[in-house]
């Protein structure tokens, strides 16, 4: 979870499925990490932005709380969408990941699973992948998958698919 106090700021971005006309996806985000009483929080604002979309960008405030357990680590995570151009309401996303060392290898086994939307109406995403670390370099592959998606889509915003990550921290 957090490594490191102080304040964040970070970019994202990915070639997506057509969305409102976007086909990226471009996220910039700003907040403040911490520990407090032995937890691990942090706090920010997220902007998410699609380029050439047409009323699909948007803003989500997330917090964070975590703690470590010997080498396993158990975060919980919430997430608040206001009323804006592409909702039709607030939105709440709720959300847990454990991380765990996979044996006597520098990496890391990561699991997650969250809850986004109104009761009966839940939209469910997950995740299961590796994670590596070294120094101010981190590189992830996980597999994601969600039940998110219309009719007029037929589920296809909710197939299961692969994201690669590569970080460095300074």
């Amino acid at each position: 979870m957090t490594t490191r106090a102080g304040w964040f700021v970070g970019a994202w971005a990915s070639s997506i499925a057509d969305y409102g006309g976007a086909k990226a996806e471009f996220d910039i985000y700003a907040g403040y990490a911490n520990q407090v009483a032995g937890l691990d929080f942090s706090a920010g604002a997220y902007a998410y932005l699609y380029p050439g979309g047409h009323g699909v960008n948007y803003v989500e405030l997330q917090t964070s709380l975590g703690k470590t357990f010997g080498s396993v680590t158990v975060e919980a995570e919430l997430a608040y969408v206001p009323d804006q151009q592409n909702t039709t309401s607030d939105n709440l996303y709720l959300g847990a990941t454990v991380t765990a060392p996979l044996g006597g290898t520098p990496l890391q086994v990561k699991v997650r699973g969250g809850l986004r939307g109104r009761i009966l109406q839940q939209q469910v995403d997950w995740e299961a992948g590796l994670l590596f670390q070294h120094g101010p370099i981190a590189a992830s592959l996980s597999a994601v998958g969600s039940n998110y998606g219309d009719a007029a889509e037929a589920g296809r915003l909710g197939r299961t698919g692969v994201m690669a990550g590569l970080t460095f921290s300074f």
